[in-house]
């Protein structure tokens, strides 16, 4: 039977840092903690030269044989909102940009080829990443024909002047790109780090905080992810590890809401559910957690780094024989405030009562409350309808009521 290991923390942890116990058998599999990955690049960096010509062409047309590629125009006038966008035979996965502010997405595999964008002025920069790296996914992949926008029945425009742009998946591609330490990258991105193994150890990297994408493992492709099928780790084999420092690289389509990753010693799979919001809280997509607030009084959290998110959960714990009063949740970031919060709603919870919903934690009225029954879990789950940068979280109670201790999760 294989031995299962855990790693140490030491102070050295505190920076990133994972410190490896010193005995390991051959063929044990092993844990590591959360570490974060601080070197980062985005895919717009460092671009190859666009492919030949001006018109749509699919990705393996641009060169290369497997990965994705970026299209690119300047639309020609101002498009509203009430546009529907027109992909004519699309294969694979398109994140869409407008001047480098992603917009919308949509996924062929799904059977979708149209979207609604936010309106375009004239001259903004259009740009369409195209995931083609899904092994299943059959050429021409990509886009394969033409892009246009319907404004009225019989008024299709075609966007013309396309310049394809690959984006290879091999390890010198990959390697070359432009790391720094900035701030996470928005859209498509690569992230580097390093974490410890003894010799012959095998590890199961934790991808629950990611979404689409591949990983090197010191400089060869350790496979592609896809967390959406529920299964959310890739086997790192032992042909792939090497005793004490292994570097990682991991390229991710929409990058996740924090760049830290974790290894488990055995595979995790999650059940599918109908929507993100009906997903069961990871604890790997936990930000922060405490005590919580006895007196009554607010709680204020400062997380350890800027979370760039969607949703965010809080849940408490502990409160299996009373109600939990929580008048309502602040986030502080750039962008947020009170127009933004409009965008706000209600995802999943673990209940509510008739007169106090959990749409009362996020309705800006502190004179009302969602009251969370009784439960070991009171969780509320708050879409905050676009992409967020979260630096700080405010919990409000209703008056005079305590708050038990919490965890803040992104996703």
């Amino acid at each position: 039977m294989k031995t299962k290991l855990i790693y140490n923390l030491t102070a050295a942890s505190l920076i990133g840092a994972a410190v490896l116990l010193p005995v390991a058998a051959k063929g044990d599999t092993v844990s590591v903690p959360e570490f974060r990955l601080r070197q980062m690049a985005s895919v717009w960096d460092r671009l190859p030269q666009p492919a030949p010509g001006d018109s749509i062409m699919p990705v393996e047309q641009t060169g290369i044989d497997r990965g994705g590629a970026i299209y690119r125009t300047r639309v020609r006038r101002a498009i509203p909102d009430s546009a529907t966008w027109i992909i004519d035979e699309p294969n694979g996965r398109l994140l869409f940009f407008a001047d480098g502010v992603p917009v919308g997405e949509i996924d062929s595999r799904k059977g979708v080829k149209s979207i609604k964008l936010p309106p375009m002025p004239e001259l903004a920069v259009m740009e369409i990443y195209a995931d083609a790296s899904d092994p299943t996914l059959t050429e021409p992949k990509g886009i394969t024909r033409s892009v246009s926008y319907v404004q009225a029945p019989g008024d299709t425009t075609v966007v013309a002047d396309w310049r394809v742009i690959p984006v290879p998946m091999d390890f010198a591609f990959v390697s070359s790109r432009a790391y720094g330490e900035d701030a996470l990258p928005e859209g498509p991105a690569y992230y580097k780090g390093s974490f410890t193994l003894p010799e012959g150890a095998s590890t199961f990297l934790n991808l629950s905080k990611w979404n689409r994408g591949t990983v090197w493992l010191n400089g060869r492709e350790a496979g592609s992810f896809d967390t959406s099928g529920g299964v959310k780790t890739l086997h790192l084999t032992e042909d792939l590890t090497t005793a004490g420092e292994n570097s990682l690289i991991i390229f991710d389509i929409k990058g996740p809401a924090v760049a830290r990753v974790s290894c488990s010693d055995r595979e995790i799979v999650s059940s599918a559910s109908a929507g993100r919001g009906a997903r069961s809280l990871d604890p790997d997509m936990i930000v922060a957690e405490g005590e919580g607030s006895a007196g009554g009084s607010p709680v204020e959290i400062t997380l350890p780094f800027p979370v760039s998110t969607r949703y965010i959960a809080v849940e408490f714990t502990g409160r299996a024989d009373a109600e939990t009063a929580l008048a309502e949740v602040k986030a502080i970031g750039p962008g947020i405030n009170s127009e933004s919060r409009r965008l706000w709603k209600v995802s999943g919870m673990s209940g509510e009562t008739p007169d106090n919903p959990a749409s009362d934690a996020i309705d800006s009225d502190t004179a009302t409350a969602w009251h969370a029954p009784a439960s070991p879990s009171q969780w509320l789950i708050i879409d905050l309808g676009t992409q967020c940068s979260i630096t700080d979280l405010v919990l409000i109670p209703a008056a005079a009521s305590p708050l038990p201790a919490y965890r803040i999760y992104a996703f």
